[in-house]
């Protein structure tokens, strides 16, 4: 049984350990203690000073390269897409402006723009809890995986590449294909036809979830099945990945093993006239690369000083 004597004890000891702290934070331990806390924020200090002067100097960058694009953008595109045709293919979320801008250099640049449709956040979702989607795939592709995510880029894949010779879907097969996704919520509109080369539009948060709200809003990674659909298709297709700048969405996931061409900044002009250089690049047999600010802008721009 605890009586008097242990709680005199105990507050005496918690008493004795708050003076002997005070005592020693004024004296001998006062020096020391201050300066290790002026040391680290003098050492915050510099950190922000140093942060502050990379995003100065990525900013400085970023306006050196886009108003040199911008005032080259005739020269640096012209005919480069003659007699092509592009597909574009967005997310629900990317920017309508971001489209626009894109598809008016596609054209300036000489190419036929076909609309692909809009992939929904739901695309290559894994769920299928009755297996509806993946065997209604399979009556018209009769081959591939049974997971919803790779059944539906392995559908996608011959959607788009139907009446070429990589195709093996007629085009009647095509639309009913599209029509499937459509009825599952896994895409709306697009429709088939063969194209020489197709760009998806990302938007700022396709594929990354956000947790809580406001400022305390954190990306969480569910992109996993959403990256690898699209790795896969950039196998078998000619296939631009754009999107905006930042290094947490679905570009900055997609350069992780550098297997296809992806381009960043898709939201200033300077970023869809990149897009139209990528997609030329990879219609002439270039290699898959990643392309954008600060990325390849030497080999991309002779001459140009950053």
């Amino acid at each position: 049984m605890i009586d008097f004597r242990y709680h005199l004890v105990s507050l005496f000891s918690v008493f004795l350990a708050l003076a002997v702290g005070i005592v020693l934070g004024a004296g001998p331990l006062k020096a020391p203690i201050g300066q290790s806390l002026q040391g680290q924020v003098q050492a915050l200090r510099e950190d922000r000073d140093n942060l502050r002067g990379d995003l100065d100097k990525s900013r400085a960058e970023t306006r050196s390269l886009n108003d040199f694009v911008e005032a080259n953008a005739p020269s640096l595109i012209d005919d480069k897409l003659r007699d092509r045709t592009v597909s574009v293919i967005r997310a629900e979320e990317a920017a309508s402006a971001d489209v626009r801008g894109l598809q008016q250099q596609l054209t300036a640049a000489g190419a036929n723009v076909v609309e692909g449709g809009t992939l929904t956040k739901t695309t290559f979702s894994p769920e299928d809890p009755q297996g509806e989607l993946v065997e209604e795939l399979r009556a018209h592709v009769d081959k591939g995986p049974q997971e919803p995510p790779r059944a539906v880029a392995s559908a996608l894949t011959e959607v788009w590449s139907a009446g070429s010779k990589a195709g093996s879907l007629s085009e009647e097969d095509a639309e009913a294909v599209l029509k499937v996704l459509r009825d599952h919520g896994r895409m709306v509109g697009g429709k088939p036809g063969k194209a020489d080369a197709f760009i998806f539009v990302a938007g700022e948060t396709t594929a990354v979830q956000q947790q809580g709200q406001g400022e305390s809003a954190q990306p969480a990674d569910d992109s996993s099945a959403y990256v690898e659909a699209l790795r896969e298709i950039q196998g078998t297709l000619p296939l631009v990945v754009a999107g905006p700048l930042g290094n947490g969405g679905l570009v900055y996931k997609l350069r992780g093993d550098r297997s296809g061409t992806t381009v960043d900044g898709i939201e200033t002009n300077a970023g869809a006239v990149i897009t139209v250089l990528a997609t030329a690049d990879l219609i002439d047999g270039g290699k898959p690369a990643a392309y954008g600010f600060g990325q390849r802008a030497e080999e991309l721009y002779p001459g140009m000083k950053k």
